[in-house]
Formats: C-alpha cells, sequence, structure tokens
C-alpha cells in the first residue's frame, strides 16, 4: 500500500489490513478490535478521573466532595461528574482553538496523566535510593532503580513529544489546582505544616484509626497531619 494513500487515510489500519489479507473482512475485524479497545479505554480513563480527585480529597488535599461516596459500591458520583464536565467544557474550547480537535485532546489527556506518574517515579526512585539499600537485597535494589529511572525518563520524553503549545495549556490546568490548594488551606487556618504544640505531647493519645469520643466524624486532612506529625499521638 504506498505511503501517501496510508498517511491519508482516515482508517489507517483497516486498510493496511484490507491491503495484507484481501477483502474487507481484516478491515472489519480491526475496526471491531478497535471499539473493544476504546470501550476498555473508556472505563480505565473514568475509574481514573475518579480516583486520583478521591485520594487527593481523603489526603486533604482537594475538596471534600470528591471524598464523598454513594451507593453500596461506594462510588465517588462528585468526583465522576466533575470529570465529565471538564471534559466537556475542554472539548468545546478545542473546537473553537484547535484545528485538529481529536488529536489534541488525547495529548492533553496523555500530558495531564503523564504528571502523576513522573511525581511517582521520582518519589520510588528518593526511596531506593535513601532507604532502599536497608530494605532491599542488590539485585532488587538494582532493577527497580532502573524501573524508576526508565520511567522518569519516558515520562519526560512523552511530555516531550506531546508539542509546546500542548505543554502551555496542560501547565495551565496544572496550575489551576493551585487557588484550591490555597482556599483549602485557608479554610483550615493552615500555613505549612502544623508544628505539635508541648502541651499537645503531653495529653492522653489515641491511636490513628480510633473514632473520636464525641462520635464526630474525622477528617481526612486529620489523618494526614497524623502522618506527618506522628508525636502528636504519642507520649
Amino acid at each position: 500500500m504506498p505511503h501517501g494513500r496510508l498517511g491519508s487515510s482516515t482508517a489507517p489500519f483497516s486498510d493496511a489490513a484490507n491491503n495484507i489479507f484481501g477483502g474487507g473482512w481484516a478491515g472489519d475485524a480491526v475496526a471491531v478490535a478497535a471499539i473493544v479497545s476504546g470501550i476498555g479505554a473508556l472505563n480505565g480513563w473514568t475509574m481514573l478521573c475518579a480516583e486520583m480527585p478521591y485520594a487527593a480529597a481523603r489526603d486533604g488535599l482537594f475538596p471534600g466532595a470528591f471524598a464523598r461516596l454513594r451507593g453500596k459500591n461506594d462510588v465517588p458520583v462528585f468526583g465522576i461528574l466533575a470529570s465529565t464536565v471538564l471534559a466537556s467544557l475542554i472539548t468545546v474550547f478545542s473546537y473553537t482553538r484547535f484545528q485538529d480537535v481529536f488529536t489534541k485532546i488525547v495529548l492533553l489527556s496523555v500530558l495531564t496523566a503523564v504528571i502523576p506518574y513522573l511525581f511517582s517515579a521520582a518519589a520510588q526512585l528518593y526511596w531506593l535510593l535513601v532507604r532502599g539499600r536497608a530494605s532491599l537485597k542488590p539485585g532488587r535494589l538494582a532493577r527497580d532503580t532502573v524501573v524508576a529511572a526508565l520511567a522518569m525518563a519516558f515520562s519526560y520524553w512523552s511530555i516531550q513529544g506531546s508539542g509546546y503549545q500542548t505543554v502551555y495549556y496542560g501547565l495551565f490546568v496544572v496550575l489551576l489546582g493551585l487557588p484550591v490548594y490555597i482556599w483549602l488551606k485557608r479554610d483550615r487556618g493552615e500555613y505549612g505544616e502544623t508544628v505539635p504544640a508541648p502541651a499537645a505531647a503531653a495529653t492522653g493519645a489515641r491511636a490513628p484509626e480510633t473514632p473520636p469520643a464525641d462520635g464526630a466524624v474525622r477528617r481526612p486532612w486529620a489523618d494526614r497531619a497524623h502522618r506527618l506529625n506522628p508525636l502528636r499521638h504519642h507520649h
């Protein structure tokens, strides 16, 4: 199949399959496989868009509405609805700004998903270099270090390959979270990390998973404060 014809085709994989195997059945099979793959990817992205805000809200880094679970299966409904509305707004905006809408949306989605992967790989590499020697065998330490370094390199490569315009809009989307973080800190009256007072260290403590005696619900950011300052809960 000529390269020019393949490049201008709206369904290059189906056309290539038909050219290789002959007839039209191969292209139809590739189209069905693409539909199944798209449905699976949609389910995965839906769960990802709901789980990330839920985890951030549970740690006190996102509005508490994203941490609320509904139904017998504990579904973060608010996160799913918010991500759906945001994706729809981005689509409408893209039709007014971008020429290749689908390509730009895909690149922007990849960029915003790669950034958490980059931080995760960096955190893993940091842990391996600081504490890995005392916890892992040399062979496993070397393997995990190489995997974490390759994951970071791949993340950087994916960001660079997204294009300058996608990186520009992606950075703008990421920076939209800063006002939300500032608002949450202001609402709790926090500035930086909370330093335990001497009087608090001398009072009686309870286990971090023990519910308050008065029956009040523990806020997610209180659990995060305990993890950052464990001495507050010990004599």
